[in-house]
């Protein structure tokens, strides 16, 4: 759990970064699980794995220039 306190812009971008981070690795983790079986039935949907890394770098993205105008309003 992370408590953060701040602007409510910054609340939501970190949010995002939390969700989109969450979405990345449910993916990662039913590739391990399927590699692991053999199971090649959800190939299509792993493929879509690089479209999830981008919206995590985005998210992330969003969130340092998010608090990046936090802290430069704070000084």
């Amino acid at each position: 759990m992370v408590v953060l306190e701040g602007p409510a812009s910054v609340a939501a971008v970190a949010e995002r970064v939390a969700n989109a981070s969450a979405d990345l690795s449910y993916v990662m983790r039913g590739m391990a699980e399927d590699a692991r079986a053999g199971d090649t039935a959800r190939k299509a949907e792993h493929a879509a794995l690089a479209e999830r890394e981008r919206t995590l770098y985005e998210v992330v993205r969003e969130f340092r220039l998010a608090a990046r105008a936090a802290i430069g309003q704070a000084v």
